[in-house]
């Protein structure tokens, strides 16, 4: 495999065993708490230096999108209002391989990690 990929199998077996955990939630929150992020209406608020980054899942389940912030006004500024910028798979790797709190975050609420990988591998 590429640098920085885990074999499927044995990240699928550790995902499992994450997701059947009973206090996968409240580790959830205290982690994304100890982070300053924050989940609101299924997408995550994540803080950049100057503002926050609004993060979901899209619909095919194996990629991410996001929006920015305005933080002071509190607002979606127009030009970056619409869900059009891509997270891409480098930055998705990074938290994959650190186990962030945004990594946790997306496979408790459905990231389908084994598509993703195998797409960023080209393997479909």
């Amino acid at each position: 495999l590429p640098k920085g990929f885990v074999n499927l199998d044995e990240r699928v077996s550790r995902t499992a065993v994450m997701m059947n955990n009973d206090n996968v939630s409240s580790n959830l929150t205290a982690a994304l708490e100890a982070a300053n992020m924050h989940e609101v209406g299924g997408t995550l608020f994540i803080p950049l230096a100057a503002n926050w980054a609004q993060v979901r899942i899209r619909h095919d389940s194996q990629s991410i999108e996001m929006r920015q912030l305005d933080q002071e006004r509190n607002e979606f500024p127009d030009a970056r209002s619409e869900w059009s910028q891509g997270i891409s798979d480098n930055a998705i790797l990074e938290w994959q391989q650190r186990n962030s709190p945004v990594w946790v975050w997306l496979l408790a609420r459905g990231f389908d990690e084994v598509a993703w990988t195998r797409r960023t591998l080209g393997l479909e």
